[in-house]
């Protein structure tokens, strides 16, 4: 059993991973703790779901459209919340209580359009299989989420270090 919460915690930690190197390049660029990010990524894994569901398009597509309505709403809350606090002079803590604020709408708004019901992407759209091994159940989608967890941050990490950008 503890080799089995280790695999868990591990592909856990790699999400939690993605999430902290968010919050640190944004608080690195912009000097702001933007905590509506989690929010931001609920809404275009919503967006996500519901193009698979009415467009009736694969993953990978619905993914796009996720990435690009999640880094629109990202791009309208520095328009609408950030750069206005920061215009008046504001104490760069106020970004922080502003992306509260911006949170709190955002689940509230998602709670209202999408219900608050436990939803799923469709069968077979995420990758289901698993295999055992040494009695220990690893998913595929554990594999997954920690491969991409390692490419974006090893992909950022050379970004950071190896470019003026």
């Amino acid at each position: 059993m503890l080799l089995q919460q280790f695999v868990n915690g591990l592909s856990l930690g790699a999400v939690y991973a993605v999430f902290a190197v968010g919050f640190t390049l944004v608080f690195g660029v912009l000097n702001v703790l933007n905590l509506s990010q989690g929010a931001v990524f609920m809404w275009g894994a919503y967006v996500g779901l519901e193009v698979m569901r009415t467009l009736h398009l694969p993953l990978a597509a619905a993914m796009a459209v996720a990435l690009l309505a999640a880094g629109l709403l990202g791009v309208l809350s520095e328009w609408i919340v950030f750069r206005p606090l920061q215009r008046r002079g504001a104490h760069r803590w106020m970004g922080m209580v502003g992306s509260l604020a911006l949170a709190r709408i955002l689940i509230g708004a998602a709670q209202e359009v999408f219900g608050t019901q436990v939803v799923r992407y469709p069968d077979g759209a995420v990758i289901g299989a698993a295999v055992d091994l040494w009695g220990v159940r690893v998913q595929g989608l554990q594999v997954v989420a920690l491969a991409v967890a390692l490419v974006l941050v090893l992909a950022l990490g050379a970004l950071l270090r190896l470019t003026n950008f």
